[in-house]
């Protein structure tokens, strides 16, 4: 299995915004991959004043891909 940190720097954030932060970043990865079906075990989330992390615990290492195939007008 794989770990999966992404670290994201930016402005100063204030306390109330760090706490969504944390929250967004976890739903739209659970969004994310469930939608494109990678099994993961875990998600935390950090964050600091200039800092939103988010980690992502035992990650599928291999998956089932899927094609679509789209055909344009003759």
């Amino acid at each position: 299995m794989i770990e999966f940190l992404l670290e994201i720097y930016g402005e100063e954030i204030p306390y109330s915004s760090q706490i969504l932060i944390e929250k967004q970043l976890k739903l739209l990865f659970e969004n994310l991959l469930d939608k494109i079906g990678i099994k993961y075990k875990g998600i935390q989330t950090f964050s600091t004043s200039r800092r939103a992390t988010i980690i992502i615990n035992n990650l599928q290492e291999y998956t089932n891909v899927k094609f679509k195939e789209f055909r344009g007008p003759k």
